[in-house]
C-alpha cells in the first residue's frame, strides 16, 4: 500500500474516481497547519503528487477544517467542508460555515479563496457534515444547520462548476415543530434530479424523511415526507444512506430497538421508481434474521443499472461481521438470505464500517477488523454479488507501516477500476485486485470476442495465472506488455490499442483445433518471486491474434491491468 500524505493527525479520509483519476481528501495538519489536503493519481493510483494540495484558503488553526467531502465530474472535482475561521465564539469552536473549493482541470490548480456556501447570517450558525454530489457543471450540497436553533436540512447549488452560487439556500425540512431535529443529511444525483434524505425526529420513533427537486434544485417539494412506515417495536432510524441511478432512488438505514430495553437494530430499505414520487407503502427488511436479534448497523448502499446492493456491520452472532444483501429488479425482490462476507474469520475478530462500491456487474466491499491488530479487507463480486471470493483480500499486510492500526477503509469505482483508502499512520491507499479487466475486445471468427483474464492472487511466492479463452484455434498472436501509465485506447486494424507504449512482446499460439472458431485458448503461469521490491509493481497486459475472420483479420482481446500486492 502507499502513503498518501506528509502530515499528522488524520481524520476519515474521502475518496472519489472518474476512470484512472483519484483524488483522495482528508482533515490533517501539516508543517503545524491544520486544513483541508488532498492529493490525486493520474494513472490509476500507480503514482501521487510528492505533496498534498491544501483546499482551505482562510487561517489553518487547530480544528477548524473538518469532515470533507467530494464528488468528481468529468475534469472536474469538488470538495465541501465545514469551516469555523468566522466563528464568533471562542475556541473551542462553536459555530461553523460550509466551505468549498474546486479544480476544473483533475486536481492541477483549485480557486485561489475556497467559497462559503450556506447564507446564514456570518459566525452565527453551526453548519456540520457537509455533503456534495456533482453532475455535469452543476454541484449541489446539503448540510446540517441550526441557525433557527435547532438542527435543519440546507441546500444550495451551483450551475457554473462552483464558480458561484445562489444568494439565498434553501431549508429542506418543512416541518415547523421547534422542538424536532433534521440530522446528517445524504445527497444523490441523476439528470435534473437531486435526492436527499435524513434522520427526523418529529415523529415518535425518529424517522428518514425525504424531499426531492427535478430542475436541478430550482424548486423542491412543498412538503418533505416519511420514507415508509416504522415497526411499533423501533425506536429511532440512523445512519441513512442514498443512491440512484436513472429514475430510481434508493434509501437505506438502521432502526434500533432502544426504548424496549433491548439492543437489537435492524436494516431497512425502501425505494421509489419514478424519481422519489412513489415509495413502497412498506420498508424492506435488509437482513434475514428475526426483527430484533441482530446487532446490525452502519449500512452503505451502491447502485449499478438495475441492481442494488447494501451492506451492513452485524452481531447476529455474538461477534460483529459484514452481511450483504442484493436486488437485481431495482429493489423489488431481495436475497431469501443474506451473505456473510467475512464468514471464513475466527470469532474473536470483529468487522466494523463496511463500505460498497458498484461499477457494471462487480459489487465491491471494504471493511476494517479490530482485535487482530485492526486490518482492512475486501471482498468482490464479479456477477452482481451471486459468488464472491472464498477468503477476503488483506490491503494492508503485517509489519506495513510501523503502525498496526488501520481503519475507516473508502472505496470507489469507475468503470472496472476499483480504489480503497483509509488511515494507518496517515492516509493510505491500495487497489484491492491483483488483476482487472479495463476496455474492450473486437470480435474475431463466429462472432467471438477473445478474452483476457488474470487470477487474483498476485502476491509474493505465488503464481499468477493468465488465460486466454474464446480465440481461434490454433493462432498465432502476441501478449504486449506495457508499464505504468501505459493504459489507452487508440484505433488501430479494427480493434482498439489498449497499451502504449509497448514495452515487450510474447508470441503465443492458442491450443484448440486448427481454424474453429471460439476453441482457441492458453494459459500462462508466472510464478511471482519473494522480492519486497516487487510490491505495487504494476504490469497492463493485452493479447491479439491473426483471424482472418476479424476486421483487419487481427482478433484483440480486453486489456488485463495488474499489480503485485
Amino acid at each position: 500500500d502507499l502513503r498518501l500524505d506528509s502530515g499528522s493527525s488524520i481524520i476519515i479520509p474521502q475518496i472519489a474516481a472518474v476512470g484512472d483519476t483519484v483524488y483522495v481528501t482528508w482533515t490533517g495538519s501539516l508543517n503545524g497547519a491544520r486544513g483541508i489536503y488532498l492529493n490525486r493519481s493520474l494513472d490509476g493510483g500507480a503514482t501521487w503528487q510528492p505533496t498534498e494540495t491544501g483546499l482551505n484558503t482562510g487561517p489553518l488553526d487547530a480544528g477548524g477544517s473538518l469532515n470533507p467531502h467530494i464528488a468528481a465530474c468529468d475534469d472536474s472535482v469538488y470538495v465541501v467542508w465545514q469551516d469555523s475561521r468566522d466563528s464568533l465564539s471562542p475556541k473551542p469552536h462553536l459555530w461553523y460555515d460550509v466551505r468549498m473549493n474546486r479544480s476544473r482541470d483533475r486536481g492541477a490548480t483549485w480557486l485561489d479563496q475556497d467559497i462559503r456556501i450556506d447564507t446564514s447570517p456570518l459566525g452565527s450558525s453551526t453548519s456540520i457534515f457537509p455533503r456534495v454530489a456533482a453532475i455535469g457543471q452543476e454541484v449541489y450540497v446539503t448540510w446540517e444547520d441550526n441557525r433557527s436553533s435547532r438542527p435543519d436540512v440546507y441546500f444550495n447549488r451551483s450551475i457554473d462548476a462552483g464558480a458561484t452560487w445562489q444568494a439565498e439556500d434553501v431549508r429542506l425540512n418543512t416541518n415547523d415543530a421547534v422542538l424536532s431535529h433534521s440530522l446528517r443529511p445524504e445527497i444523490a444525483t441523476s439528470g435534473q434530479g437531486v435526492y436527499v434524505s435524513w434522520t427526523d425526529t418529529r415523529d415518535s420513533p425518529d424517522g428518514i424523511y425525504f424531499n426531492r427537486t427535478l430542475d436541478g434544485g430550482l424548486s423542491w417539494l412543498a412538503s418533505d415526507f416519511r420514507i415508509g412506515t416504522t415497526p411499533t417495536w423501533t425506536a429511532s432510524s440512523f445512519f441513512n444512506q442514498i443512491a440512484t441511478e436513472q429514475e430510481s432512488v434508493y434509501v437505506v438505514w438502521g432502526n434500533n430497538n432502544f426504548l424496549v430495553g433491548g439492543l437489537g437494530t435492524d436494516i431497512f430499505f425502501n425505494r421509489s421508481l419514478d424519481r422519489g414520487s412513489n415509495w413502497l407503502p412498506d420498508q424492506v427488511q435488509m437482513n434475514s434474521t428475526s426483527p430484533l436479534t441482530s446487532g446490525g448497523g452502519m449500512p452503505h448502499i451502491a447502485a449499478s443499472g438495475d441492481a442494488v446492493y447494501v451492506v451492513w456491520e452485524d452481531s447476529r452472532d455474538g461477534q460483529a461481521r459484514i452481511y450483504f444483501n442484493r436486488s437485481l429488479d431495482r429493489g423489488s425482490t431481495w436475497l431469501p438470505a443474506d451473505i456473510a462476507l467475512d464468514k471464513d474469520f475466527t470469532k474473536h475478530v470483529l468487522s466494523q464500517r463496511p463500505r460498497v462500491a458498484a461499477s457494471g456487474d462487480g459489487v465491491y466491499v471494504t471493511w476494517y477488523t479490530i482485535n487482530d491488530n485492526q486490518r482492512i479487507y475486501f471482498n468482490r463480486s464479479a456477477d452482481n454479488g451471486s459468488n464472491w471470493l472464498p477468503s477476503p483480500h488483506l490491503l494492508n499486510p503485517p509489519g506495513s507501516p510501523s503502525s498496526p492500526h488501520a481503519f475507516t477503509p473508502q472505496i470507489a469505482a469507475h468503470d472496472q477500476s476499483v480504489y480503497v483508502t483509509w488511515i494507518q499512520d496517515g492516509v493510505r491507499f491500495n487497489i484491492p485486485f491483483g488483476a482487472q479487466p479495463f476496455g474492450e475486445g473486437t470480435a474475431g471468427s463466429g462472432g467471438l470476442v477473445p478474452r483476457l483474464k488474470g487470477t487474483d492472487n498476485l502476491t509474493l511466492g505465488n503464481t499468477f495465472t493468465l488465460s486466454v479463452t474464446d480465440g481461434l484455434g490454433a493462432a498465432f498472436g502476441v501478449l504486449a506488455l506495457g508499464g505504468p501509465n501505459s493504459k489507452t485506447s487508440i484505433p488501430m486494424l479494427g480493434g482498439s490499442l489498449l497499451i502504449d507504449p509497448i514495452d515487450h512482446v510474447v508470441p503465443i499460439v492458442l491450443g484448440g483445433a486448427a481454424g474453429s472458431p471460439g476453441a482457441g485458448s492458453i494459459s500462462i503461469n508466472c510464478p511471482i518471486p519473494v522480492n519486497e521490491a516487487l510490491l505495487g509493481f504494476n504490469i497492463n497486459l493485452q493479447a491479439l491474434f491473426i483471424d482472418p475472420g476479424a476486421p483487419g483479420s487481427i482478433a484483440w482481446t480486453n486489456g488485463v491491468e495488474t499489480w503485485i500486492l
